[in-house]
């Protein structure tokens, strides 16, 4: 296959596929991660495709990823998919395992006619955290398969292209939640310390969000991926842990402790409660 060259728009590292659409649209190839990253010392450098999806199978080892133009750190078993068009670059971690299975257009369009639930499902770029298993005997099965004649050889090719592509999409409907990264799990720990030093300072969400220089979106994710909580939900237990204490060990009243703990979020004890001794 003829590949990539330098976009004369945009970012000067995008490159995609020189003769587009023209002869991709039943490309199927299936290689080891190691072949193909070992000799460019396990760089692979940002670039798109835009004719073909590729999934990634993440079997041992790590790899920094850029996505979209979001990096993280993952670490197998890691299923990533990529759809034609969406810029990405990987760095493995030197011995890493794995396939790169990269597919025409052609492939996922008769998919989508076949089973048009499965469009949204491959629309955007995804990174599971899953086990392979399944999809791994599929790919190993197919890259041990013998040659046959063209004709023979093209409809092999188009089965087990069906076959990779309806395993991933299965396993993305099965796994619908993010990637946990280290990245979500450092920002959650830095929120957790400022809730922890700053719970009673009345203090609202966007002081956090200004303290930790990120987003209510971003954080969110990584507290629903790390917690399964939302930042609010941490904040309103951290407050509430702390009037159950001062109920316990101090003469203070339900109505002075939410008077102290006051919250933008919501009342820590509930109507009727104010005034009593818990």
């Amino acid at each position: 296959m003829e590949e990539i060259s330098v976009c004369g728009e945009g970012s000067p590292f995008l490159k995609t596929d020189r003769i587009g659409h023209i002869g991709l649209t039943r490309f199927f190839d299936i290689e080891p991660i190691e072949r193909r990253s070992r000799p460019v010392n396990w760089h692979v450098d940002r670039h798109s495709h835009a004719s073909l999806a590729q999934i990634f199978m993440l079997t041992a080892g790590k790899a920094e990823i850029e996505l979209a133009g979001t990096t993280c750190l993952y670490e197998a078993p890691l299923l990533l998919w990529i759809p034609a068009g969406i810029a990405h670059a990987l760095v493995y971690q030197p011995g890493s395992r794995g396939h790169v299975v990269t597919l025409g257009h052609g492939h996922v369009a008769t998919l989508h006619q076949r089973a048009p639930q499965t469009r949204p499902l491959t629309s955007q770029a995804k990174a599971l955290k899953t086990d392979l298993s399944d999809l791994d005997r599929i790919v190993s099965l197919t890259r041990l398969m013998p040659k046959m004649t063209a004709e023979l050889d093209a409809v092999t090719k188009d089965a087990c292209a069906q076959m990779i592509l309806a395993a991933m999409t299965h396993l993305v409907s099965r796994k619908a939640k993010a990637v946990l990264t280290r990245r979500d799990e450092n920002l959650v720990s830095a929120f957790r310390n400022a809730v922890e030093t700053r719970f009673a300072s009345r203090d609202t969400l966007e002081s956090y969000l200004d303290r930790l220089k990120t987003s209510e979106r971003i954080l969110r994710r990584a507290c629903l991926c790390v917690t399964g909580q939302t930042p609010k939900d941490i904040i309103q237990k951290r407050l509430a842990t702390e009037a159950r204490r001062l109920l316990l060990f101090t003469n203070l009243g339900a109505a002075q402790i939410s008077e102290r703990l006051a919250s933008a979020i919501r009342p820590i004890f509930p109507a009727g409660s104010v005034g009593r001794k818990a």
